[in-house]
């Protein structure tokens, strides 16, 4: 019994169901409208398949956008009016709901700049406990000093989405 054959007993379904499953390259990918072109390299099924949605759901949940070449998973059956991918090889990106809130945090650079910023507040906090100003003491002379040292150094004015974002991963 084939693959297609158990599918069709576990789902209870009839002989005139059916549900194929092709193994393609991908020729090109339209991300605007979540498709791609592929070319079967199963030898149940020739030629170009276009139009093959990148989900079963194409408008949502997650999104994954196969690479240039890479092998897929196709499915064809006849409960469901288009084709769509079920499995790949390689991903040039994914949408998880959506890409509003652009990328995905890369953890490490962020985590730098929020030490950056800790020691900068810290050294701060330090220079201005440990400061005294010079003052004129009349009814007894005693020795006054300024701050010993200085804050130096900067933080990175402008930190940029592109320092902390993966645009591999984008989310909604």
């Amino acid at each position: 019994m084939n693959i297609s054959e158990l599918i069709q007993t576990l789902a209870k379904t009839s002989n005139k169901d059916f549900i194929n499953f092709i193994e393609c390259t991908v020729s090109s990918v339209d991300e605007d409208n979540r498709t791609c072109t592929v070319m079967s390299i199963s030898k149940s099924y020739e030629g170009e398949i276009e139009s093959v949605y990148l989900s079963a759901q194409p408008n949502d949940g997650i999104i994954q956008i196969p690479e240039i070449n890479s092998i897929v998973k196709v499915c064809i059956c006849s409960s469901i009016d288009y084709p769509f991918i079920i499995q790949f090889s390689d991903l040039s990106k994914i949408e998880l709901l959506g890409n509003q809130y652009l990328g995905l945090v890369k953890v490490q650079p962020l985590v730098d700049k929020i030490n950056a910023l800790e020691n900068k507040v810290n050294s701060i906090i330090n220079t201005y406990n440990t400061h005294t100003h010079p003052y004129i003491n009349v009814v007894t002379p005693a020795n006054t000093s300024a701050t010993t040292g200085l804050v130096t150094g900067t933080i990175t004015p402008i930190t940029q989405v592109s320092d902390l974002e993966n645009t591999a991963i984008t989310h909604g």
